[in-house]
């Protein structure tokens, strides 16, 4: 059984420091182990992913805290209208991000820094900077070596690639995604009823220490689970350019299921295609209607909808869309460069993941209907909708 004290006393034994900063996160901790320790199983592999998974953010927490404390000029770093992508999962966000991040002008932050956002205090960064590589290799050579069906067909990765912004919002232990990469339905239904703007403004001072080691202007950030919050977003980034990509459920679903029994896999006994369709299909829906929630009340969050089929078929005009929003135009270099980046990476490199409703045992016209409000506001046509 895992248990916040002895975590918070190991973490700080290691480090050797003890200040986590607000007490907020406190809660959330307890809440995740809880349903950790009720939920996933005992699981050799589980067992251990999952316990150094949150070391590594209660490390973060402390370097954090320690940080800001020798160098407080970095909370006066600005996030000037970054682009955050978001989208139901397996809408094109990896895909755009990615071609995004290809532009010199733009900062996408890639996992290694995602995972790792500060440095130990008081070290030299120059010299230590190949070793903050270290833990997100591993976390990929490994994925590679135990489920490559991920690593290859449906999320290829690398450390130094751009990847999605939720690994911030680790430390906060307030994580929509974490109820999706792990079988965590207590959790998650705890969640939905929490104030997100604490873990939102914990995820702002992820930003600005990453800017403040590698500095960048224009952002670029991407994550599904934003739309679980999108309020909370609004709050703590106003000014944010939202890319919300949009796609048929009927096709969104079943790749979500086989995505999240192959995740599931790797910390429990692997659940079967049933099982599978009904975590997935509960989850998916309570994101859903809580980004419809927050996009039919008045709110000034910039929002550019994007269909995933005019992202596939002119990647570079959803580009030309977002740079006009913006106020910028493509120079010649950044073009060059997201096309050759286009080149090197066409649709299903790796291989087609190929998947159906029928194999979580979901019913099209079921699913249909559970998502016929989202399919009815942003899936018909529209003047002006890409």
């Amino acid at each position: 059984m895992l248990d916040d004290a002895t975590l918070l006393d190991k973490v700080a034994r290691i480090t050797g420091y003890r200040d986590f900063g607000s007490e907020e996160f406190r809660p959330a901790l307890r809440a995740l182990l809880a349903s950790f320790n009720q939920e996933l199983g005992p699981h050799a592999l589980g067992e251990q992913v999952f316990p150094a998974g949150l070391l590594q953010s209660l490390t973060n927490r402390l370097w954090t805290t320690e940080t800001l404390r020798r160098h407080p000029e970095i909370r006066d770093i600005r996030i000037e209208r970054p682009i955050i992508i978001t989208g139901t999962f397996r809408t094109g966000t990896t895909l755009l991000q990615r071609l995004l991040a290809a532009d010199p002008a733009n900062r996408a932050p890639v996992l290694w820094e995602l995972q790792s956002p500060v440095d130990p205090p008081g070290r030299d960064s120059a010299q230590i900077r190949s070793q903050m590589f270290a833990p997100a290799e591993l976390f990929v050579w490994l994925l590679n070596q135990v489920a490559p069906e991920i690593s290859q067909l449906m999320h290829p990765g690398n450390a130094h690639w751009p990847e999605e912004d939720e690994w911030l919002m680790r430390s906060s232990f307030l994580n929509p995604t974490l109820g999706w990469f792990y079988y965590l339905p207590s959790y998650m239904s705890w969640l939905e009823q929490q104030d997100l703007v604490p873990a939102y403004q914990y995820w702002r001072q992820q930003l600005q220490l990453l800017l403040w080691r590698i500095p960048g202007r224009q952002l670029v950030l991407k994550n599904p689970s934003h739309l679980f919050a999108l309020d909370a977003l609004w709050a703590v980034v106003p000014d944010a350019l939202v890319v919300h990509l949009h796609r048929d459920m009927q096709e969104v679903l079943p790749s979500l299921c086989s995505l999240m029994q192959a995740l599931h896999g790797l910390t429990r006994p692997r659940p079967d295609g049933a099982s599978a369709g009904r975590y997935a299909s509960h989850l998916l829906k309570q994101m859903v209607d809580r980004m419809l929630q927050f996009r039919r009340r008045p709110h000034q969050l910039e929002i550019l909808d994007v269909h995933y089929r005019s992202l596939v078929a002119d990647p570079l005009a959803v580009v030309r869309q977002i740079y006009q929003r913006l106020g910028r135009t493509i120079d010649e270099r950044g073009e060059r460069a997201m096309r050759a980046w286009l080149a090197q990476n066409p649709q299903h490199k790796g291989g087609k993941h190929s998947y159906s409703l029928e194999q979580f045992q979901l019913d099209p016209q079921a699913v249909a209907q559970m998502f016929q409000s989202y399919s009815d506001q942003f899936l018909s046509p529209a003047p002006g909708r890409l």
